[in-house]
């Protein structure tokens, strides 16, 4: 399979955006719309992250900066017949790559507790769990966790 993964442009993102929402259409209870990818955000666009095969959307990486040293992760999707096969590895050493370019040694994000396969694939990358607490929009307990580069 010959992928392709490469930063995120605020054109790319407006002209994929059904691709991007589509992705998410396998997860319970996933509130993301246009109008979450669209928002904003500082650093978004020297951040964020997708891949693609034959100029097909299958999984991305959304992430904005906290301050001038914390990279964090909003939202991490493969689609889900490409899961398991190394293509979110691949993609997170990408963005692992991005997030240094930009002098950053901190990443951060936010998982639901009961998604067990994600919790594991951050762990094995080196993340470590520092906290819980609850989503304010769907009331399931987050696990914040964290990386240091």
């Amino acid at each position: 399979m010959d992928f392709v993964i490469k930063q995120i442009s605020k054109d790319h993102l407006v002209q994929n955006i059904n691709q991007y929402i589509d992705i998410l259409k396998d997860v319970p209870n996933e509130y993301w719309g246009e109008d979450n990818f669209l928002v904003e955000l500082p650093d978004k666009f020297k951040l964020s992250c997708c891949v693609m095969v034959d100029d097909k959307l299958i999984g991305y990486i959304i992430s904005t900066s906290k301050d001038s040293l914390t990279a964090h992760i909003n939202k991490f999707m493969v689609l889900s017949k490409y899961r398991g096969s190394g293509i979110g590895s691949r993609l997170f050493y990408f963005y692992e790559n991005l997030v240094e370019i930009n002098k950053m040694n901190l990443i951060t994000l936010k998982v639901y507790k009961n998604n067990e396969p994600a919790i594991r694939f951050y762990l094995r990358n080196g993340f470590v769990h520092e906290s819980e607490g609850i989503d304010c929009v769907n009331s399931e307990v987050l696990v914040k966790m964290r990386k240091e580069l």
